[in-house]
């Protein structure tokens, strides 16, 4: 897969898998009606929030990294077609209902918005106005009761789970357990009466911790500094994207899901193809290029030569 999005254009790249997400999220949103899914806000339930396909939370993560695309496209390009996809993308988002996407979203429309304005040596008090669009967000987000009617109960629910996955870390701090089995029964035997089994404590930063351990832990956040150290040194319009898709993830990682165990879900798979078809895409990098053959890896410099590929790296 990075092989062949590092031999197209970077935009390109996007627009297929803006393409995706439309469909993926559009046929969630049949699904959900045809298996007796509702419009009705507030209460936090399962009927309530848009899942599909897929588990809501999972939806939420699609229609959030959709949303940041298409944002991406509006500021490079303000074509109709674009702003109606962000429109559904948003919409899609709130009807998920997850409040550390949407708030990964938040940040990572900042992240493009301002540092486009600055490299562009436009005044920043431009970003008053994405403030007041994304207060309306929120507004509207907060007048339908979104993000749970109970929110006590669903902060000891969470507390409850981070506790035991502390626990596991505790004891196996280091390398960790190497699979599920740990979620699979001290999470479920602490939480006996919930209503579906839990694979990962809500949180992938614990998640990580417990599969692989804290040292696979620093190793991989050690990597994503380096990378982003490397983007943020020397901002263009295509980092800055890549950088707000780091931080979208960061942010929705931190209650959810287990983003960065690199074990083939959908959505580990997908910060798999942010973390090297994107982030090391040639257009991000125009220097210190390596040669990608059609199978496998060279470190020969500078020729061009037959199914060699140039990308970048730091």
């Amino acid at each position: 897969m990075a092989n062949i999005s590092w031999s197209i254009q970077f935009k390109t790249v996007l627009k297929i898998m803006l393409v995706f997400f439309h469909v993926a999220l559009f046929l969630s949103l049949i699904v959900h009606f045809k298996t007796g899914g509702t419009l009705s806000f507030g209460n936090h339930t399962m009927t309530g929030r848009l899942g599909g396909l897929f588990f809501f939370a999972v939806t939420a993560v699609l229609a959030g990294f959709a949303s940041l695309i298409s944002f991406y496209l509006v500021l490079i390009n303000r074509r109709v077609i674009y702003i109606i996809s962000l429109a559904l993308c948003i919409a899609y988002l709130i009807y998920t209902d997850s409040r550390s996407v949407l708030l990964g979203v938040i940040v990572g429309c900042f992240i493009q918005y301002f540092f486009n304005l600055k490299i562009q040596k436009k005044k920043t008090t431009k970003t008053i106005v994405f403030f007041i669009v994304f207060y309306v967000l929120y507004r509207i987000y907060s007048a339908y009761n979104l993000g749970g009617a109970n929110v006590e109960d669903d902060l000891e629910f969470r507390t409850k789970i981070w506790s035991t996955a502390l626990l596991g870390i505790y004891q196996e701090p280091y390398l960790g357990y190497g699979d599920s089995l740990y979620f699979l029964t001290n999470m479920n035997y602490a939480l006996k009466d919930f209503y579906e089994q839990l694979n990962d404590p809500h949180s992938s930063y614990l998640a990580l911790i417990l599969q692989s351990g804290l040292i696979a832990f620093f190793m991989l956040f050690y990597f994503l500094y380096r990378i982003l150290k490397g983007m943020v040194l020397k901002p263009n319009i295509y980092n800055l994207f890549v950088i707000s898709l780091f931080g979208f993830w960061l942010i929705s990682g931190s209650t959810g899901g287990a983003f960065f165990n690199l074990n083939y879900s959908l959505l580990s798979v997908l910060f798999n193809f942010t973390l090297i078809a994107l982030a090391f895409h040639p257009s991000l990098w125009p220097t210190n290029s390596i040669r990608i053959k059609e199978v496998g890896l060279s470190s020969e410099k500078h020729e061009n030569e037959g199914n060699f590929k140039s990308i970048n790296i730091l």
